[in-house]
C-alpha cells in the first residue's frame, strides 16, 4: 500500500458520510492536493488500512473495543504519487 513519507494525490475528498468526525481534524485533505504519509495504520477491528498525513492532525478519539487513536483517512482516498 504506502510507506512513511509516500507522496499521495487525494482522489475522494468527499467527507458526506460521517460529517461529523470534520470536526476532530485541523483541516481535511483536498481532492488533487498533494500530501506525505506521516503513519501507515490499521483499523484494531476490521483492520482496513488508513493513513495519516504530515500537516494534517486531530485530537485521539475513543473507539469501539476501547481503542484511543488519533483518526486518519482510509487509504482508498488517497494514490501514490510514482
Amino acid at each position: 500500500m504506502f510507506n512513511i513519507s509516500d507522496k499521495v494525490v487525494c482522489i475522494d475528498d468527499n467527507f458526506s458520510r460521517r460529517p461529523e468526525r470534520s470536526k476532530f481534524y485541523n483541516k481535511l485533505p483536498v481532492k488533487g492536493g498533494i500530501y506525505c504519509i506521516r503513519e501507515m495504520c490499521y483499523t484494531p477491528i476490521s483492520h482496513l488500512p488508513y493513513v495519516k498525513l504530515v500537516g494534517i492532525y486531530a485530537e485521539p478519539q475513543a473507539y469501539q473495543g476501547g481503542f484511543i487513536l488519533e483518526p486518519g483517512f482510509d487509504a482508498k482516498r488517497f494514490r501514490k504519487i510514482e
